[in-house]
């Protein structure tokens, strides 16, 4: 399991969260600074119901779709070591930005989720009042590690290229791990899109 550099306020506030879960932990930061791996590793315990921008594309009703998926006893479940189900709502940006309708309703359906389904909700650090809103009803971590966190990750940490190179990566973790090994090219970062994503 990977071990994120959090601070002391932000552990006391996911103990808090794991504790409580009576409200959405909501993920934010630097595009591809692992707020997805982290996600998962909280959520290692359930059996996620993941829902990101491919569901923007999807026909039917989302919220329907949500609830049976989460509330609905089924085969898996009862054959799995994982016996409860939690929600996992990536790409928050993406539905602010091409359907601000279906997180309108995706936001009034969070607050009806009993505490026996944990929630967490990621999105890269943007501004917009549905942003504002889900701050309001959730636990808010930010991911915004030091270069010195990035720089561990490299076996050869002494090179003067590094530094310069993860700030021009702007700390984007997909475009570090290909350059693990020292190979700093000159990445642009790519803009998640419906059509493109990558993913770690």
């Amino acid at each position: 399991m990977y071990e994120f550099p959090l601070s002391l306020s932000q552990k006391k506030l996911i103990n808090e969260w794991t504790t409580k879960k009576n409200k959405p932990l909501f993920i934010t930061g630097n595009s591809g600074s692992g707020k997805t791996t982290f996600a998962n590793q909280l959520l290692n315990d359930y059996h996620i119901i993941h829902i990101n921008s491919e569901h923007l594309k999807y026909s039917g009703d989302l919220i329907d779709y949500i609830k049976n998926s989460l509330f609905k006893m089924d085969i898996l479940i009862m054959c799995s070591k994982h016996k409860y189900k939690a929600l996992l709502i990536d790409d928050i940006h993406l539905f602010v930005k091409y359907s601000k309708s279906i997180l309108t309703q995706l936001i009034s359906f969070l607050k009806t989720i009993h505490k026996d389904h944990p929630i967490i909700l990621i999105s890269d650090e943007i501004t917009h009042k549905l942003i504002s809103v889900i701050e309001f009803i959730s636990y808010k971590i930010m991911f915004n590690f030091p270069i010195s966190h990035y720089v561990s990750l490299f076996s050869d940490k002494s090179n003067k290229n590094l530094e310069t190179f993860i700030k021009q990566s702007n700390k984007n973790i997909h475009i570090l791990k290909n350059n693990i090994k020292g190979n700093y090219t000159q990445n642009i970062d790519k803009e998640y899109t419906l059509t493109t994503r990558i993913k770690m």
